[in-house]
C-alpha cells in the first residue's frame, strides 16, 4: 500500500440519529486529521451471493435519499457468512429498488480502499469544504 500504510477512514454510526445513513466516515490524513466525509448506509445478508453480485433489499426510496445527499454516499453490502463487504457509490437515484450489488469493489482489496480514499478526497477539493464567508464571525 506503500504511503497508505495507515488507517485512511474512522467511521463513526449515527445510529438511529439519521435514518438515511448508518455511518458518517472520515476521511483521514497522515496525522490523522479528517481531510472530507462520505456517508454510507449498509445493508446485510447471509444469503448466497449468485454470480458477480450480493443480494441486499435497499427501497428505492431510501436509496434515492442517500444517492440525492450534497456529499459523497454509499452502499456497503455486507456478506455476513463470508465476512466480506462491497461497495457501491449512490452517486445517482434509481427507479426501481436496489435489490444487489456488484462483487467488484470488495473492502477487503487494498486498492479498491484506496481508490474510494483518493475519489472522496477529489470530491472534497473539489467542493470547496471550508466555510469561506459567515455572518457569525468572531471579531
Amino acid at each position: 500500500m506503500g504511503r497508505y500504510r495507515r488507517p485512511l477512514f474512522r467511521a463513526t454510526p449515527l445510529g438511529d440519529k439519521y435514518p438515511t445513513v448508518d455511518f458518517l466516515v472520515d476521511v483521514l490524513g497522515s496525522q490523522d486529521v479528517s481531510l472530507g466525509f462520505f456517508f454510507v448506509q449498509v445493508k446485510g445478508t447471509a444469503g448466497p451471493a449468485a454470480g458477480g453480485r450480493l443480494p441486499v433489499q435497499v427501497s428505492r426510496d431510501r436509496f434515492n435519499l442517500l444517492a440525492r445527499l450534497p456529499a459523497p454516499s454509499y452502499l456497503i453490502g455486507v456478506n455476513v457468512s463470508a465476512e466480506l463487504s462491497y461497495v457501491v457509490a449512490a452517486h445517482k437515484p434509481t427507479k426501481v429498488h436496489v435489490s444487489s450489488v456488484p462483487k467488484a469493489y470488495c473492502l477487503s482489496d487494498d486498492a479498491v480502499r484506496i481508490v474510494l480514499y483518493k475519489e472522496v478526497l477529489a470530491f472534497w477539493k473539489a467542493n470547496r469544504p471550508m466555510l469561506q464567508q459567515t455572518k457569525f464571525k468572531d471579531d
